[in-house]
């Protein structure tokens, strides 16, 4: 009888459910033990013990496997090469006709250019021909030349019906990943997409095009597919007329619809952007992509707006390819034979294949229930089928030796102990399947009659208890106590537990639990009378009446032997390790390495998703160059924001902060990676009054845009927890990690790698690290850089990696260094002048700038005490020369000649 509980509705079902499953069980298990399956049992599935599968693949099961791969393969295979070989085709090159010396006069067509696929023998065929020419197109009233080739070819057989017309290209990549997304399928389904949204499309560097007086134009179609559009002009084969026959020809006529997949057809739409473009719905003006100038001379106008809902060659330029391999369809014919004879085709080129190393050539071919003629796939899955059959050959073989030397052995051996049987009566079968053995009866802990199960019906081996026992006491894997290991445990614990020592045996290098002892003494009572032993149910204590022990080995001298045999080699006494108590990092520390794994997640996410990309050595978001107007606007912002706050007026700070909301919305928002290092660096580095007020707001800002479970708000939470003290150790730790992280991606030259460098150095020094290993790293970097640039003569890029080591050593304060990287740096600037007047100006821009500011760290550290005229004189130079000039900058080094290295 169950005992009453008070349960709700919503409860009842599912206890319902469970007690059915539980009686079921056990009603089943107690009336039908004899069965060879088991009933489910939800108590296993909750304590996630239901049993698993574990495939064993045996010689006979590889044999199988290999044998069903290889004929299904080989079918495949044969199937495939079958109905590939009753395609017809040939493939007819025209990269280079435009090279063709003569002008308008054929020519015999190079070998290598023409490849026919058909059953007809090639003997006594007329020579395939062609020729250059010049043909005038005129597009929108612009009239221009171009190459006209013209090939006459003979086709040996007739083509039944469907007939297809593909151009192929080769060393043209449409696989790129840039160019695969670079397309908005908005405006390809008819939308009319503004200005601002097709800036934050997908269309990669060809979304608008500026023009002369500042403003931008909407590329449509925009994207690099589309202005790659292959162009060339086909027309139809023409049948020449033979020599016996009339001299009239015959057009092939081929269609241009039908072409695309339906799927396509049903996606494309006609624009819904107004032309003329100024009475447009968004105000802005429509041009053709770049590549189709030739097409649209005069752009976009109400009589030759592109529909792309009509244009299937479009759409089948669209769907890109998987290589660099690959042919398009571009007419076909579904009713008509092409019959055999010479023919003339006449292609205008315009695709530029040139640029790209490869070539393009024209396809005329049938079609079967595989498509067009591939044998690459047909062969591939002979091949594999073949090496699935020459596997099921060799193990076949070597399975069928190892049996001839088992039944060898056996016709030398007595008799089998069961009729029909094989048994392992040879060591080295059982050495050869020890290891199995071991695992199953050691590992896992499985009976005896279990392991001769599995041996037998997955392994093939067949062998009696006693077999298995005599191999597994010889091995040292007996799981059973002898009387005297029991006997000798219980003495050496009696010794241990009376000096206050904790006990862990081992025999035969097995951990022994003190729990099966006590299950044996508990099953012996015969030896629990005779040497009157207690052991209390679930204690790990078992209390013996030495005197008694003695005693009953006195009678017993052949146990008295096994007991020192057994202490002696079998059983192994130790004391357990104790458990060490686990430290709690401090918080800094904790705090720091949740952001560091944080940041390591964040940073794989980034590039993973494109969000971030290194496009020509550049740092860029979502494509896009880091925007220097905005950084400026940001530490204008900021600045104020700091100084209000230092001087105490929370409110208007507050007040500008609301002001530029959504800037820096914008800012936490597109994650650009210099703003939010900005933004993190100058806010951890303020004053705690001032730090304490802006660092909650931006992890507000953060979960707000983001959401509470971004990795970058886990970062600002992580970091009010740490505090005040542990903020600037913190930041440090994030600087290096990034350090690290970009360097691996990012050139030791790039502006944003730069900056990195620069905050980390700040940072070593307030932290008083800058004699560290990291710091020291920063400047062996530079100092490398520097001189493999030397070597290999790119004198600008060694100046600038000579400067970020004055700034380096400047920062550290080791002036002396500075001062002499200084004096490197004009060498070089001397070197440039001698080689590349052009570039002196700039580079001696550069090194003034440095010993500007090197003066003024120098006299702001003391070393000088000029600092108020400096700032005095610095004033003057920029109302009198300007900012930033090169006067300016010679005006302060003439004035302040303290410096022992002057230009």
């Amino acid at each position: 009888m169950y005992p009453l509980i008070s349960v709700s509705t919503a409860s009842i079902i599912p206890m319902s459910i469970y007690l059915a499953f539980r009686t079921t069980a056990s009603f089943l298990r107690n009336t039908s033990a004899h069965l060879r399956w088991r009933v489910f049992d939800l108590g296993k599935k909750l304590r996630q013990r239901m049993k698993a599968w574990e495939p064993i693949l045996t010689p006979k099961t590889s044999i199988r496997i290999f044998l069903f791969i290889g004929i299904i393969f080989l079918a495949i295979g044969v199937f495939w090469l079958v109905l590939n070989d009753q395609v017809r085709e040939i493939r007819l090159d025209y990269t280079k006709c435009h090279e063709i010396e003569s002008y308008d006069e054929l020519e015999v067509m190079p070998p290598d250019n023409v490849e026919k696929k058909f059953k007809a023998s090639s003997a006594g065929q007329l020579v395939d021909q062609w020729k250059r020419s010049n043909q005038s197109l005129t597009f929108d009233g612009v009239t221009k030349n171009y190459t006209l080739c013209t090939i006459e070819f003979f086709l040996p057989e007739e083509l039944q019906p469907p007939v297809l017309y593909y151009y192929r290209l080769t060393n043209f990549h449409q696989n790129h990943r840039e160019y695969i997304n670079s397309r908005d399928k908005r405006q390809l389904m008819g939308d009319s997409v503004s200005i601002n949204t097709i800036k934050f499309s997908d269309c990669g560097p060809l979304k608008t095009h500026h023009t002369d007086d500042g403003l931008e134009d909407i590329i449509y179609p925009c994207g690099m597919i589309a202005n790659s559009y292959f162009n060339d002009t086909f027309h139809d084969p023409v049948r020449l007329p033979s020599s016996s026959g009339s001299n009239q020809t015959h057009a092939y006529n081929m269609s241009r619809t039908g072409i695309a997949k339906d799927i396509d057809r049903a996606i494309y739409r006609p624009s819904s952007y107004q032309i003329p473009a100024e009475a447009g719905a968004n105000g802005t003006i429509i041009v053709p992509p770049p590549g189709w100038v030739e097409r649209f001379p005069n752009g976009y106008h109400a009589g030759n707006m592109f529909n792309p809902a009509e244009d299937e060659s479009f759409m089948v330029w669209m769907r890109t390819s998987a290589g660099n391999r690959f042919a398009k369809l571009a007419m076909r014919n579904n009713d008509d034979a092409m019959e055999r004879g010479m023919y003339r085709i006449e292609v205008i080129s315009h695709f530029p294949i040139h640029k790209n190393h490869g070539t393009k050539s024209v396809i005329i071919s049938t079609n079967s229930a595989v498509g067009r003629r591939n044998e690459f796939v047909g062969r591939a899955y002979t091949a594999l089928g073949a090496f699935s059959a020459n596997n099921v050959f060799n193990f076949g073989q070597s399975y069928r030796i190892a049996m001839d030397i088992v039944h060898h052995d056996v016709e030398q051996a007595p008799p089998p102990v069961a009729k029909g049987r094989i048994y392992a009566t040879t060591e080295e079968l059982w050495t050869c399947h020890q290891g199995v053995i071991t695992r199953l009866y050691k590992d896992e802990n499985r009976p005896l009659k279990e392991v001769k199960q599995i041996m037998e019906t997955e392994y093939f081996f067949h062998a009696t208890e006693r077999m298995y026992k005599t191999r597994i006491k010889r091995w040292g894997l007996d799981k059973k106590f002898k009387e005297a290991e029991i006997l000798a445990m219980l003495k050496l614990k009696r010794d241990r537990d009376a000096v206050g020592k904790d006990t862990r045996f081992a025999i035969r290098n097995q951990d022994v639990d003190w729990g099966r002892v006590v299950h044996y003494l508990k099953r012996r009572p015969d030896l629990q009378d005779t040497l009157r032993l207690s052991a209390a149910a679930g204690s790990d204590k078992s209390v013996v009446q030495w005197d008694h022990v003695i005693q009953y080995l006195s009678e017993r001298p052949d146990l008295r032997e096994d007991l020192e045999t057994v202490a002696r080699l079998d059983v192994v006494c130790r004391t357990p390790s104790p458990v060490p108590e686990p430290l709690d990092p401090a918080p800094g520390l904790r705090f720091a390495d949740e952001i560091l794994r944080i940041l390591g997640g964040f940073f794989d996410g980034v590039f993973q998703d494109s969000v971030w990309s290194v496009v020509d050595g550049a740092l860029c978001t979502r494509g896009r160059r880091p925007s220097r107007k905005r950084l400026n606007k940001w530490c204008g912002v900021m600045g104020g924001v700091y100084e209000l706050l230092g001087r105490g007026e929370t409110e208007a700070a507050t007040a500008i902060l609301k002001n530029e909301y959504n800037f820096i919305k914008w800012i936490v928002q597109n994650s650009d990676p210099e703003l939010t290092y900005f933004l993190c660096y100058n806010v951890l580095q303020q004053p705690p009054q001032v730090s304490d007020v802006l660092v909650p707001y931006a992890c507000g800002m953060y979960a707000t845009v983001l959401g509470e479970r971004h990795p970058l708000t886990l970062i600002w939470r992580r970091i009010i927890a740490a505090g005040v003290a542990d903020r600037v150790g913190i930041l440090s730790a994030m600087v290096r990690y990034t350090s690290l992280y970009l360097e691996t991606r990012l050139d030791v030259l790039n502006v944003t790698m730069n900056w990195i460098h620069g905050l980390q150095g700040q940072l070593l020094e307030a932290l008083g690290e800058t004699g560290g290993n990291d710091f020291q790293r920063i400047v062996s970097m530079y100092t490398r850089a520097a001189r493999e640039y030397a070597d290999v003569g790119r004198l600008k890029d060694e100046c600038k990696c000579l400067f970020a080591l004055v700034g380096l050593h400047s920062t550290a304060k080791r002036y002396d260094l500075a001062m002499q990287t200084l004096g490197r740096a004009h060498g070089v600037v001397e070197e440039v002048r001698r080689s590349h007047p052009a570039a002196e100006q700039l580079m001696q821009m550069w090194t003034y700038g440095e010993m500007g500011q090197l003066s003024y760290s120098v006299m702001s550290a003391g070393r000088y005490k000029k600092k108020k005229n400096y700032v005095r004189e610095h004033a003057y130079a920029m109302e009198r020369y300007g900012e930033h000039s090169k006067e300016a900058l010679s005006h302060m080094l003439e004035v302040f000649s303290a410096l022992p290295c002057r230009l």
